[in-house]
């Protein structure tokens, strides 16, 4: 929406990517500087940066946690059998 809103997308990548950049944050700043790139030229690409940033963020799944929530998920009064089941299934699926 700020992309629209600011009309950057009527920029280059490369602005796009300076922008992104400046507005992240200083936690999201110092994932960035860690972050490989196949080509250095994708840092400042727009397009490939959004990309990175969420395979990094997205694709993490923190196990433990997820086998908490397993754990402790029981049937809630009211809950059908199969609601709650069908919530222990994706749950699980979840938790790998």
């Amino acid at each position: 929406m700020y992309v629209t809103a600011a009309t950057l997308d009527c920029e280059t990548p490369e602005r796009q990517a300076a922008m992104f950049i400046a507005c992240i944050g200083p936690d999201a700043y110092d994932m960035y500087s860690t972050m490989e790139f196949t080509d250095e030229t994708d840092r400042r690409d727009s397009t490939r940066l959004l990309e990175a940033f969420e395979k990094h963020c997205l694709n993490e799944i923190n196990e433990v946690y997820e086998r908490y929530v397993f754990s402790r998920r029981q049937q809630e009064p009211g809950e059908t059998f199969d609601t709650f089941v069908g919530d222990l299934r994706r749950l699980f699926l979840r938790s790998g």
